[in-house]
């Protein structure tokens, strides 16, 4: 009697565990497809005219998928991720179709390290050596070129400033009004009421009182006209000299 209870209870519940067996294979592969929707991976290749790349992430290797951009629309931008970068594959389709999957690339890695480290810094680097960067807290903005030059503006001080590699200087104060032009010991500096130039310890300023020359000699077609000059054949009286002697 025991056995033919223990088969009908069997016969009854025959359907009921294929049902949950085939449940437990349904969230099996929910779990798998779940696990494959988000990863962390390192990107191994880029081509930059698909805008596809290829991310490697663990032992698996993902097929060409887009990558995301800063702009794409009316407004569109373009910075292409390096070979390296990390980033989030998305896969929110949960399928194995490349079509579902893309890489979120900018996750910072020892590799690519932070271009700042303060909340008021924005930076961008590129690897030739160029860096841009605003700091909002001091109002300013610097251009670092590659050869070491630097273009500055500071908001606050309403100064703008080039510094080139070679050691020239260009700077415009606009709260002064006053313009500097400098290469080594030379310079010229303008406002509204004056011009100064100084170059090998000669000063010419020009202003609103005349041409003011301080130097050792001035010439005018190889000829001395400062005051150290001489005129030829003078006799004192009402004639006029000949040209000055050079």
């Amino acid at each position: 009697m025991r056995s033919l209870i223990e088969r009908m209870i069997q016969q009854a519940l025959s359907s009921h565990v294929e049902h949950l067996a085939g449940v437990g294979d349904a969230l099996n592969e929910v779990q798998r497809q779940l696990s494959n929707m988000i990863r962390v991976g390192v990107l191994s290749a880029v081509d930059p005219a698909q805008g596809r790349c290829r991310v490697k992430h663990g032992d698996c290797l993902s097929p060409w998928v887009r990558y995301f951009m800063p702009a794409a629309g009316d407004v569109r931008q373009a910075r292409h991720p390096s070979v390296g970068e990390q980033c989030l594959l998305l896969n929110y389709g949960g399928g194995d179709s490349s079509a579902q999957t893309m890489a979120l690339c900018g996750l910072p890695s020892d590799g690519f390290p932070l271009a700042s480290v303060e909340g008021h810094v924005s930076a961008t680097e590129y690897p030739d050596g160029l860096r841009y960067q605003h700091d909002s807290q001091r109002k300013v903005t610097d251009i670092h070129y590659s050869d070491g030059t630097l273009h500055q503006h500071d908001a606050d001080k309403k100064v703008t400033l080039t510094r080139f590699s070679d050691g020239a200087v260009q700077q415009y104060d606009a709260a002064a009004q006053q313009m500097l032009c400098q290469v080594t010991s030379s310079s010229i500096v303008m406002d509204p009421l004056s011009i100064t130039l100084t170059a090998g310890g000669s000063t010419l300023r020009v202003d609103a009182a005349g041409i003011t020359l301080n130097g050792p000699m001035v010439t005018h077609a190889g000829i001395n006209i400062g005051n150290s000059h001489v005129h030829p054949n003078v006799q004192k009286g009402v004639a006029k000299t000949d040209p000055p002697e050079g």
